[in-house]
C-alpha cells in the first residue's frame, strides 16, 4: 500500500515504479529539472532507464553517452574512448545517479564528476560508470520525436528527433570534403527562414557521399553548439529523401 501510495503521489512526468527495495525508477525529465541553472550533486537515489541513441564511432560524442525516455534525453560524461564497441544505439540501460554531478554545457545537460576545468560537470572514469551502469534490453525503434525547426526548444535537446519536409542548402555536395567534420544546413520548405545546422563526422562511413537533393526528412540527436542547435547524424539512414520515407 505504501509503494502505491508513493506512486500516485508522483507527478506522470516523474515516471516512478519500484526497481527494487528503496531505490525509485525516475523519468529523465524528473532529473532534468533538478537543475536550477548551477551545478548541483545528487544525494538522493535516483535510476533512469533509457535508450542510447548515440555513437562516438565516427567522432562525434566524443566521451559522450547520450541516454533518453520517452520524457526527454541526457548526456553522460566518461572518460572511455570506445563507447561504442560497449554500448549500440538502440541499446536500453539503466543507471544509477547517486552521487553524480548534474550540470550544463552550453543548454544541454550533463551528468558526470565534480567540475573540473571551468566546467560545471568533468568526465567520470569508466571504471566508476561501469559500476553505474547495467545494460537491460534493447529497443527495436527509437523512440523519436517529429518537430518543426521553428519549434524547437531547450526540452528536445539530447534527444532523437524527426525533421520532415526540408531540404540541403548544399544539396549535391560531398557531405565532408577531405574527411574534415563539416557541418551542413536544413531548410524548411514550408518557412524558408528557419534553417538548422547539420553536424557529421569526417571519419563517418558516408563523408565522401553526396548530399541528396529534394525535400528530406532527417532524423538525428538534437544538440547545441555555439550558440545555436544543431542535429548530428549517426549514418546516411536518418536522412530519407521524398521517394524512400
Amino acid at each position: 500500500k505504501r509503494v502505491l501510495l508513493l506512486c500516485l503521489l508522483c507527478p506522470l512526468v516523474v515516471g516512478c515504479e519500484m526497481v527494487e527495495e528503496g531505490t525509485v525508477l525516475r523519468s529523465i525529465a524528473y532529473l532534468r529539472g533538478l537543475y536550477r541553472g548551477y551545478p548541483v550533486t545528487l544525494h538522493e537515489e535516483i535510476v533512469v532507464e533509457g535508450e542510447v541513441i548515440s555513437c562516438d564511432r565516427g567522432g562525434e560524442f566524443y566521451h559522450q553517452l547520450v541516454v533518453q525516455d520517452t520524457t526527454g534525453g541526457i548526456v553522460f560524461s566518461i572518460d572511455c574512448d570506445d563507447l561504442y564497441e560497449l554500448y549500440a544505439v538502440g541499446d536500453r540501460v539503466r543507471v544509477r545517479c547517486l552521487g553524480l554531478r548534474l550540470g550544463s554545457y552550453g543548454r544541454s545537460l550533463r551528468l558526470g564528476g565534480e567540475s573540473a576545468g571551468g566546467r560545471e560537470v568533468s568526465e567520470m572514469s569508466k571504471a566508476e560508470w561501469s559500476g553505474l551502469c547495467e545494460r537491460v534490453g534493447r529497443s527495436e525503434r527509437l523512440s523519436t520525436t517529429s518537430i518543426e525547426i521553428g519549434a524547437i526548444e531547450p526540452r528536445n535537446l539530447s534527444s532523437w528527433v524527426r525533421i520532415a519536409g526540408v531540404r540541403f542548402v548544399e544539396a549535391g555536395e560531398v557531405w565532408a570534403p577531405d574527411g574534415k567534420s563539416t557541418t551542413r544546413h536544413i531548410v524548411s520548405l514550408e518557412v524558408p527562414r528557419d534553417t538548422l545546422r547539420v553536424r557529421m563526422s569526417g571519419h563517418s562511413d558516408f563523408s565522401q557521399e553526396r548530399i541528396p537533393e529534394g525535400e528530406c526528412c532527417v532524423e538525428g540527436v538534437l544538440d547545441y553548439f555555439s550558440d545555436d542547435y544543431q542535429l548530428v547524424l549517426h549514418s546516411l539512414d536518418g536522412v530519407l529523401t521524398d521517394s524512400e520515407k
